[in-house]
């Protein structure tokens, strides 16, 4: 049935809905969707795709989470996705920043553009005060993962 509805719906709406997969698969492991993860993954993917360029910051941090959760790894969509958050970076706080470089890291998709822009924006004045002790955590587990170097970003954590 999602593949009818998620084609008319906009960017918000079909990041609530693939979070909402997330959180099931999340709590619910043996839920049977996972029987259909590859059909499932398709019609994510095609949703998510067509809405990139209106997808607002806070919109591409939760779909990023929840495409990690998920397991989708379609290489080209989150290379857009990547483009996207760095055209968004500027809009993003603590939370967002976060959550898009633990996604990446997650994935072990190590995007070097997307991973300045995090830095520059997190240095920003009033940024870094965004970040909760979880922000901090999160920033410092990608940083290792993804083995990105920033001695300024590790000087303001």
């Amino acid at each position: 049935r999602l593949r009818h509805y998620l084609p008319a719906c906009d960017a918000h709406s079909i990041t609530q809905v693939v979070c909402c997969l997330a959180k099931i698969m999340e709590r619910r492991p043996d839920w049977s969707g996972r029987a259909d993860q590859p059909r499932l993954s398709t019609v994510i993917t095609d949703s998510v795709e067509g809405v990139i360029g209106t997808i607002s910051a806070k919109d591409i941090a939760r779909t990023l989470w929840a495409l990690s959760e998920l397991q989708v790894t379609r290489v080209k969509l989150l290379q857009r996705l990547s483009e996207r958050a760095i055209e968004l970076c500027g809009l993003m706080g603590g939370s967002e920043l976060a959550t898009v470089s633990w996604a990446m890291a997650r994935f072990g998709m190590l995007h070097t553009r997307l991973m300045r822009g995090i830095f520059r924006r997190s240095q920003q004045p009033g940024v870094l005060e965004t970040f909760t002790p979880q922000h901090v955590a999160q920033m410092l587990w990608s940083m290792a993962v993804l083995e990105a170097r920033s001695g300024p970003m590790l000087t303001r954590l």
